[in-house]
């Protein structure tokens, strides 16, 4: 049985609300601050930039480890997989650890269940697009 309370659409606007509240209080001001699901136009600009990217041969198609659920038939990325964090163990979620800040894959995570379902989840190899970063390396 899904935990809908659990959603990770359904608990974007928490954090929403208290990092705008953090950005005022700090002074910070945005000419535009844009919500993936919300903004007309925004899927349309992203699959033109992705489309750009792949012509121009900036992206490299690489299998790399991602969770994936089973029960749900669905890979899993950022708030979509939870687990412990693989560096200092805090429970964390696929997009990060708030424990230590140290970076890792969402396949790292120990003990993976899927925020949906929450179903053990296995990691397997998928195939993604990733950005050539070493094209922009400094040569210094």
């Amino acid at each position: 049985m899904a935990r809908t309370e659990q959603l990770p659409g359904r608990r974007a606007g928490r954090p929403r609300a208290a990092i705008d509240a953090d950005r005022q209080r700090a002074g910070i001001a945005c000419d535009r601050i844009v919500w993936s699901h919300s903004d007309r136009g925004y899927s349309r600009w992203l699959r033109t930039l992705v489309a750009w990217l792949h012509a121009e041969g900036m992206l490299a198609p690489l299998e790399r480890p991602l969770p994936h659920c089973a029960p749900c038939a669905r890979w899993l990325h950022g708030a979509h997989v939870t687990g412990g964090c693989p560096h200092c163990g805090t429970a964390a979620d696929g997009a990060g650890c708030h424990g230590c800040a140290r970076p890792f894959g969402a396949a790292e995570l120990t003990v993976p269940v899927c925020a949906l379902c929450s179903a053990p989840v296995e990691a397997r190899a998928c195939p993604r697009l990733f950005l050539r970063l070493e094209r922009f390396r400094d040569p210094r």
